[in-house]
């Protein structure tokens, strides 16, 4: 660890002494809040996009040492992503949808446009990340299947895009990190490379039950590549990505109750190592009025999972392409459109060698889908959209030389309709109808007894009215909506392992109000606060004899908050900026079972830290999170007899200082 600390502090005295570019040489780059842009599939400006929206710039993912996608918790209105098990297995929950189903997070994940598998979920973000886009509530129309939730989008700078090289290192009480990127120009022909390589090792913070030694450490390397073609004043634009991942991480680790505070692990192995392989290939031509996009992707993982000393190896292969066609902004006057044909194939294996168990799917989805926006005055816009899904599903399972099978058909719609009215220049409003569905299937991890026993399609309603306004001069920037909706077939595990299964139990209902705010409050001082609420219940429940009408469902959590300023300090030019930054993130209440009797009571992290800019390229951070060192669970299960009550923690206080530097 010494030796660590002396290279990261060496590292930032030679950084900022060579760094060749001072203050008073450059210009301001802050970018107004009305300038944003969304760069999903179809580019819009953020207050003129009808849904709840969240953008998530890379300066507040560099303060506080953002690492993984679980760092984003609480940056937008109503995003809890939380460990559960192994970080693969992140609990995402959005607009009160939680992610139930191991395997089918509720909310989907996009890299520059292709939907990541949920093996990455535990790996770091990309480095060149610009910045990470949130779209709250069903969002079907584009993105089909699982994405009930919402969609998290991650924008990077492609190569030729951002700055030509970038380092960045970090070093605190639980992780010590280095990540960089070199991005240059072969040539005059519009041909680009960036090469970038991240490594990040985190310690454990349990302890041996029996042992007393120290578990829960992880580490993380990632490399990637990518070549892009884009030469000037050329309709075409073509990005070939490779990226490999490894970690090693023995982080699941479980807490007895009686040893919830003192962080004592139940002394069983729990280890994994993860290999992830993501290949890319999108490309654009811009003719004069639409450009037409092709957008392919390879993903394949292995993950070797120790859980409770027992072996539990997975693997699995995707393939996904995505046609599309989208109206250039500039091409209509009076209406913009986009439709497209996706395709994706997953191969899924499963294994516990030591109970002779196996299982295997192969799922395989066509859609077609589409999305067209009437300008009908310089005020009013309607915009509808319609996703056409098949899914089709065959699992096979073996225990002990027993084997079964099962394959089904899934159908689906997902509709979208928006009105849209432009009150003043400063204000919008919205009203909103829209769909989303996950598919139906088999239990991944499967045995014969239950392999052949499929469940529906769950399907999601949602009805939300929004406002998007901005007053005092643009000083104030406020955003809020209000939202009902209603989910038919809700898919949750049922029984005990080693033959839980998912079933479709019954109906749920989420009555919900968020809100985004950012207040300029002097030159200086800058205000935010976010706060949402999900009222998620149980309407209908039928898989057992117990009426939970009314409960909560689980992993929801009933409230969450963040509030936070931001001050640059009065210092001389020649010392460079100075600013302070602190929030406060709320946690309400959140149950861990359907029947509403194991619970994390409301909680909340107070944040912290220091930037420093001496020169314009260097930026040094001192951050803190979890200041209180506050202890909650984030995931629990009932171990049975003799075991009770096993939790996962979150992470306790962490302070650090981070490094970036960038030419």
């Amino acid at each position: 660890m010494m030796n660590k600390q002396k290279t990261l502090y060496w590292m930032m005295a030679i950084a900022i002494a060579n760094s060749p570019v001072t203050w008073a040489e450059t210009q301001d780059e802050s970018v107004e809040l009305s300038t944003l842009v969304v760069s999903s599939k179809r580019s819009t400006e953020l207050e003129k996009l009808d849904v709840e929206t969240k953008i998530i710039s890379k300066e507040t993912l560099e303060k506080t040492d953002v690492q993984s996608l679980d760092g984003l918790n609480g940056l937008a209105p109503g995003l809890s992503i939380l460990q559960r098990g192994a970080r693969i297995y992140n609990n995402i929950s959005l607009r009160g949808q939680s992610s139930m189903d191991f395997y089918v997070p509720n909310v989907l994940v996009y890299v520059d446009g292709l939907v990541q598998d949920q093996g990455t979920l535990g790996q770091a973000l990309p480095i060149a990340t610009r910045q990470v886009e949130v779209l709250n509530g069903p969002q079907g129309t584009l993105y089909g299947r699982g994405a009930v939730g919402g969609v998290i989008n991650i924008i990077t700078d492609k190569p030729g895009e951002g700055k030509d090289f970038e380092l960045s290192t970090s070093q605190s009480n639980l992780k010590q990190m280095v990540s960089g990127r070199v991005n240059q120009a072969l040539g005059d022909s519009g041909l680009f490379f960036d090469l970038s390589g991240h490594y990040l090792d985190e310690d454990g913070e349990y302890k041996g039950l029996l042992s007393g030694k120290d578990l829960g450490d992880s580490l993380n390397k990632q490399i990637q590549g990518r070549l892009r073609w884009a030469p000037e004043n050329s309709p075409w634009d073509v990005m070939l990505s490779l990226r490999h991942d490894e970690i090693r991480s023995s982080e699941e680790q479980y807490v007895p109750e009686s040893d919830f505070s003192r962080r004592r692990a139940f002394p069983v192995e729990n280890e994994y190592s993860l290999r992830l392989d993501s290949y890319g290939l999108i490309a654009s031509y811009d003719f004069d009025k639409v450009k037409v996009s092709s957008l392919t992707s390879y993903q394949g993982r292995d993950f070797n999972r120790v859980v409770f000393s027992q072996a539990s190896p997975e693997s699995q292969k995707t393939i996904t392409q995505e046609l599309r066609i989208t109206s250039l902004p500039s091409a209509y006057d009076t209406f913009s459109y986009l439709a497209g044909l996706y395709y994706e194939d997953t191969d899924f294996s499963f294994a516990r060698p030591g109970s002779l168990m196996e299982s295997n799917q192969t799922m395989e989805t066509m859609a077609a889908f589409g999305e067209a926006t009437w300008y009908v005055t310089d005020k009013l816009d309607i915009t509808t959209g319609l996703r056409l899904d098949r899914n089709k599903v065959k699992a096979d399972a073996s225990f002990a030389g027993i084997t079964n099978q099962g394959s089904d058909t899934f159908y689906s719609t997902s509709p979208k309709l928006v009105f849209g009215y432009q009150l003043t220049p400063e204000t919008r409003v919205y009203a909103l109808y829209s769909e989303g569905s996950k598919s139906g299937g088999f239990t991944r991890v499967s045995t014969p007894a239950i392999v052949n026993q499929s469940y529906d399609a769950q399907k999601v309603r949602n009805y939300e009215m929004g406002i998007k306004t901005r007053m005092l001069d643009e000083r104030l920037w406020l955003s809020a909506a209000t939202y009902f909706t209603k989910t038919d077939d809700y898919q949750l595990y049922l029984g005990f392992a080693p033959n839980q299964y998912l079933d479709n139990i019954g109906e749920t209902e989420v009555k919900g109000i968020s809100f985004d705010s950012h207040f300029a409050a002097t030159d200086r001082l800058n205000l935010f606060a976010m706060w949402a609420y999900s009222k998620a219940e149980f309407t209908d429940y039928d898989a057992t004899d117990t009426d939970l009408k009314g409960n909560a469902t689980p992993y929801v959590p009933r409230s969450t908050a963040n509030v936070g300023l931001e001050y640059d300090l009065p210092v001389p030019q020649s010392i460079g900026k100075l600013s302070f930054h602190t929030n406060a993130l709320y946690t309400g209440t959140m149950y861990f079972d359907q029947e509403n009797v194991d619970k994390q009571s409301s909680y909340t992290l107070w944040n912290a830290g220091l930037r420093w800019q001496p020169q314009h390229n260097v930026n040094v951070d001192l951050y803190g999170n979890n200041l209180s060192n506050k202890d909650y669970a984030v995931y629990m299960f009932n171990g049975g007899p003799g075991l009770g009550n096993l939790y996962q923690l979150g992470r306790g206080r962490e302070i650090g200082v981070k490094l970036t530097l960038s030419y």
